[in-house]
This record gives structure tokens, sequence and C-alpha cells, in this order.
């Protein structure tokens, strides 16, 4: 396989630092935006190193594969590209932009445009700029998300909902802006275009934990509510929580394992036939997805709780909510919506390029489950350990 030169941001993030590590793998030079660390001052080099050294102790890392350029997605095209100058790289192959926020408060609207549709916008006009300037023919990867077609769509198709999506929240609508702003800039640049958008990713049991969002988010908030119960009640309790939450038990919760995500992305880029100077959207999703009920009672069986309802809406508005209930709800704000609407998704255009003797569907039993749950409840023990150690 021919060596690629890789310009990637996210890579201290959940997906981006396991593209990179699979990059790495497969001989290529990556080029990572990173920014300082924000608590303890460490140089975006050692951030980066650090964070792929949690995937895998043994990577591969040297001066001549990995160079790290310190700045983000609020940088211009202009200032990033300069930087890449600067570091004396001369020809770039791909740029992949895996950098959200996942924010949807009205009151981070400003921030959410800044990084998820203006940092989109810079990243485009980078891709421009490498081509004008280096000559090259640099392809541009977006990581956008399975559910950036709001509720409009059923099933979400693998093309830009432009009529009235009616989104679930700022991010959906944020993420929906930035493949419209793609659009443009295809047309306009004639550029070659992939967008990525895979569901709910969760970890993969070979790779350790790197994410707390998503359905990581669910768990802690529910491991959190045990840990509420324990310390109450004390030796008295015997693990009932009786906590009510509205949701439809009987839907598809759609997880997908980060070794499928990052495989399927990899595959993608690698097909010759889909290096055209034109825009191709894939949904990466899992075809055998399982049902919120089988997820929340491995959940509680993992936790070793009981008396976590998951109930209908019309059921639950039968009895006031719970001032804890009313926590747990706010609390997964981001998340209910796709805990309570059957969302369905097609993915023909990635099953025309992928064949299920490529990459085959996941296999998301309760074995995988619980190998994941475990390992994430772990980490918020020994984060819990310590929390206590500090203040005792």
């Amino acid at each position: 396989m021919k060596q690629k030169t890789i310009f990637i941001t996210g890579a201290t993030g959940f997906l981006g630092s396991h593209l990179v590590y699979e990059m790495l793998k497969m001989g290529h030079r990556i080029i990572a935006l990173s920014r300082k660390s924000k608590s303890n001052y460490a140089s975006p080099m050692l951030r980066v190193i650090e964070t792929l050294k949690a995937i895998d102790e043994n990577v591969n890392i040297s001066r001549n594969n990995l160079i790290v350029i310190e700045g983000d997605v609020t940088n211009s095209g202009d200032e990033l590209f300069k930087e890449i100058i600067n570091n004396q790289i001369d020809y770039i192959d791909e740029v992949w932009h895996c950098v959200a926020t996942f924010k949807i408060k009205e009151k981070d609207i400003e921030e959410i445009k800044r990084i998820n549709i203006e940092g989109c916008r810079n990243m485009l006009n980078l891709v421009v700029m490498i081509n004008q300037k280096m000559k090259s023919s640099c392809r541009y990867f977006h990581v956008s998300t399975a559910y950036s077609s709001g509720r409009k769509a059923k099933p979400i198709e693998e093309k830009i909902q432009k009529e009235n999506p009616n989104f679930r929240s700022l991010y959906e609508w944020s993420k929906n802006q930035s493949e419209l702003l793609i659009e443009t800039y295809q047309k306009d640049y004639n550029l070659d275009i992939t967008i990525l958008r895979p569901s709910i990713i969760i970890g993969a049991k070979k790779n350790k934990v790197l994410s707390r969002a998503g359905y990581y988010q669910f768990c802690e908030e529910l491991y959190t509510l045990k840990k509420r119960f324990e310390v109450n009640m004390g030796s008295s309790f015997d693990g009932n929580i009786d906590v009510r939450f509205i949701c439809n038990a009987n839907i598809c919760l759609n997880l997908v394992p980060m070794d499928y995500i990052t495989n399927s992305m990899l595959a993608l880029a690698n097909k010759k036939e889909l290096v055209t100077n034109e825009l191709k959207i894939f949904n990466i999703i899992n075809e055998n997805a399982p049902n919120i009920g089988e997820v929340q009672q491995l959940l509680c069986k993992d936790l070793r709780i009981s008396g976590f309802n998951m109930i209908e809406e019309e059921e639950f508005n039968k009895n006031p909510p719970s001032p804890l209930e009313k926590l747990f709800d706010r609390k997964l704000v981001f998340q209910a919506p796709y805990m309570r609407e059957d969302v369905r998704f097609s993915n023909e255009n990635f099953r025309k390029h992928l064949t299920f003797d490529e990459i085959p569907t996941p296999i998301m039993d309760e074995n995988f489950l619980h190998t994941i749950n475990e390992d994430f409840f772990k980490a918020l023990q020994e984060v819990f350990n310590l929390r206590l150690k500090t203040t005792t």
C-alpha cells in the first residue's frame, strides 16, 4: 500500500485517536492538529502520544510518521496551511476532520457554530489551499453523524436533508449545516469529498475506553445513580433504586463498535472507485443493533441494581416524577431522544462499496456488551476511589 500523508483533527478524541492508531499501523504519515492541555500544560505532541499509548502502549511512533501541529479547528485555513509549510510538509493526500462539540444548549450556540460549522469551513478552505498551492489532489473526509437529517427522513438516507429536518438538538442542526456547507464547496471547487456518518460509537473489546459521551454518558449516569444510593443508604442499600425513565424499550439503539467504524472508514478511503471529484455520503450503522430493553437489562445486571424502569411517556405521566427522576432526565437530555424515537437508516450506498464479506455486520451480543460495560464501570470505580482518597 502506498504511504499517504494525512492531516487529521481530533487526534486526542475518541474516534480520531483510533483512526490515527490504525493509520500508523498501515504505514501512513500523520499530521495531527492538537492544542495544549488545559489542565496539566502537556504539549500537543505529548497529548497525542499519551492518547495513542492508552490504546496500545506498543504503538509505533517516530518523528518520521507523526508530526503534531499546535492549534485547533478555529484556526483559519490560511493559518493552518502556514503551519504545515513551516513543518516542511510539501504534500498532503488526505484531510480528515473528526472534531465536534456535543453541546446542545442555546447559550452555547456561538461555540457550536464556531466549532462544528466554522471549523468545517476552515478545513474545507485548507483543502482548497492544499490543492491550489501544493498542486495536490487532496481528498477530504468529514466525520458527521448518522442523525444529521433530523426527524424528517424516515429512514435516514445517504443524502443531505434540506427540507424541514426537525432536528432533535443543536448538535444535529450544526452537523446538517456543515454538510450543506460541504456540498457548496464541493460544487464550487470540484473537490473529492466523503461524508462519513457513524451512529452511536462504543468501544471495541481490544481497545481501552477513551470516551464518556454518548452511550457511555448513559452508563455513567446510571453508575452515579447507584453510587448516590450507596452513599446515602450505606449498608442498608439492597441494589433497588426505584427510578423511572421515559423510554421505548422495544426500539433499537444503534450502537456500533469502534473497530467496525474505523475499519469501514479506512476501507472506504482505500476504494479506488471512490477517488472521484464528487460528494460521497455513507451511513455507517449497525444492521443488527440491540434493542434498548436488552441493553437496559444487561446494564442493570452488570451494575447489580434493580428497580430502574424504562417506561412509555403515557405510563410515566400517571405519577409525578421524583426529584431524582427529574435530575436523571436532565442529565440525559442529549441521549433521551435516541432512546424514545424509533430511528431507522438506509445504508445502501455503504453496502454497494463494502460487502458483508468485506465488512461483516458487527456481533453485539450479551458477551460483547458485558465486556464493554465492565471495562467502563471499572474505570469509573477507579476515578471514584481516587476522589474518595483525596477527600479523606
